[in-house]
């Protein structure tokens, strides 16, 4: 997605966009309330972010190439690496915030990167199972080194293509409570993704994807899963889409001013 296109996305969202006072449900604003509007200043985000800065100031050559939606590019240091690509705190914040709203047993996520997010939401919660997939061995190795230095200790590193890891997951997980879907990012590949981790939800459960408004093909990929027939509730902004199954709540979709 160019520069025009995405401009006019962000407007097309800011058109929609409604504060927690939109809400009419009593489910989706305390929803907003804990989960986006949670501004307490929790002691793990200081610490975690200090982690980001060490990264940002760490000028060591990554020996690898990236995969998913733009194979074969270099991935410099791990200072543009985590300039490039990890989520900025506000949305670390999110993911934090949502992991101590939904209290996880089984989080699963798609795409360690240098493990920001992943930090977050370990964090947030001590005895979850952070379950969390890279298809780049070199990357993954950041995100443990820095796992250690933070003593997250309730993190699976799996370190696979995700068609092969997450298939073999399945199979192994009675159920996902919490999924992160950050890797890949093609309609075909996320929609897939999305029909393995179906499979082990449950109705409590909540799907986060992440860079919905990426491009054309994520867009297409978040337009019909929203769609889909076992999903009721959507809770979007631009960044990032939330998706519920609990069959109590109404099918509909809100954007959020974030």
């Amino acid at each position: 997605m160019n520069a025009l296109q995405k401009l006019l996305a962000y407007l097309s969202y800011c058109r929609k966009a409604n504060g927690i006072h939109a809400a009419q449900s009593k489910f989706i604003y305390n929803f907003l309330q804990a989960v986006f509007y949670d501004h307490n200043p929790y002691p793990d985000f200081e610490l975690i972010e200090h982690a980001r800065k060490q990264m940002l100031c760490n000028a060591a050559r990554i020996n690898g190439k990236s995969i998913g939606a733009t194979p074969g590019k270099d991935l410099g240091s791990v200072s543009q690496l985590v300039s490039r690509t990890a989520k900025p705190q506000k949305y670390g914040r999110l993911l934090y915030n949502l992991m101590q709203y939904v209290a996880p047993a089984t989080v699963v996520e798609l795409g360690t990167g240098a493990g920001i997010s992943t930090f977050y939401l370990a964090a947030a919660r001590p005895l979850a199972s952070v379950i969390t997939i890279e298809g780049v061995k070199e990357i993954q190795q950041i995100a443990i080194e820095y796992a250690h230095r933070l003593s997250l200790h309730n993190i699976t590193f799996i370190h696979n293509d995700f068609d092969i890891a997450l298939p073999k997951l399945m199979q192994e997980t009675r159920t996902v409570d919490l999924a992160f879907i950050d890797g890949n990012h093609t309609c075909k590949a996320t929609l897939h993704y999305f029909d393995l981790l179906l499979s082990k939800k449950n109705e409590k459960s909540i799907f986060v994807f992440d860079d919905i408004n990426w491009s054309k093909d994520m867009q297409q990929s978040w337009k019909i899963i929203k769609a889909h027939e076992q999903v009721t509730l959507c809770i979007e902004c631009f960044q990032m889409g939330m998706v519920f199954f609990d069959k109590a709540l109404s099918k509909q979709v809100f954007t959020v001013r974030y």
